[in-house]
């Protein structure tokens, strides 16, 4: 049986003040750091693949580059702190 493995990286960065997933650290983008580390584990496992959902074009070619599941996610939802206070209105 297969195991997936699913790396969420289309968050806004709206507390960061920018996108934080492009953001450089130690030379490459933040989500690359998670994206080799996730990628490096399903090469060395036959039993694992990969997909990254994202909105972000370097981040969905990267997965693709890297033989992961590339899932556009269009639509981003309000944080959670704001779903709430509408939904108590």
């Amino acid at each position: 049986m297969n195991k997936h493995i699913i790396y969420l990286a289309a968050g806004s960065g709206s507390r960061f003040g920018s996108n934080k997933l492009l953001c450089p650290l130690e030379g490459k983008p933040l989500f690359r750091h998670g994206l080799d580390t996730l990628a490096g584990l399903v090469r060395a496992r036959k039993d694992c693949d990969l997909t990254i959902v994202s909105r972000y074009g370097p981040v969905l070619e990267a997965a693709q580059a890297a033989g992961a599941r590339a899932v556009d996610s269009p639509m981003p939802l309000p944080p959670l702190s704001l779903a709430r206070e509408s939904s108590a209105r």
